[in-house]
């Protein structure tokens, strides 16, 4: 009896575990826009979204207002319509918003490709080497 008990208990824990990583109980901060998880764990409003991109946004939009945050095929994606907002947020520190941060780790996912320290002195040694001809 107690070694099914203990079986239980771990099934248990690892189910609510997964669901833990899958972001089954993310809920909204106060400092943060709203937050629709849709009703599938992880895929979210992946199915949605896929279908008709363009009107599940007005959709959202209509329903959450300018700023939002769903979750897309396990990530949580922030949308700004009011174009008027965009800017303060881009003026927020950059310890907030670090789009070089943002872009390496995207880039790093879709291509593959880590940046090194050194390909900012290799650009320049190129374009010196090449860009600055006699016929230029």
């Amino acid at each position: 009896m107690a070694f099914w008990a203990a079986i239980l208990w771990a099934l248990l824990a690892s189910v609510l575990g997964g669901l833990y990583l899958l972001g089954a109980f993310r809920r909204r901060r106060a400092t943060e826009p709203p937050l629709d998880k849709g009703h599938i764990p992880w895929l979210g409003y992946a199915l949605d979204f896929r279908k008709n991109s363009a009107e599940f946004v007005k959709k959202m939009q209509r329903r959450h207002g300018d700023i939002f945050t769903v979750l897309i095929g396990g990530y949580y994606f922030t949308f700004i319509m009011d174009p008027f907002s965009f800017g303060t947020i881009v003026k927020a520190s950059r310890a907030k918003l670090d789009f070089q941060k943002f872009a390496g780790e995207l880039v790093a996912r879709v291509f593959g490709y880590h940046h090194s320290e050194n390909d900012n002195k290799i650009l320049q040694v190129a374009s010196t080497k090449h860009l600055a001809g006699d016929g230029l």
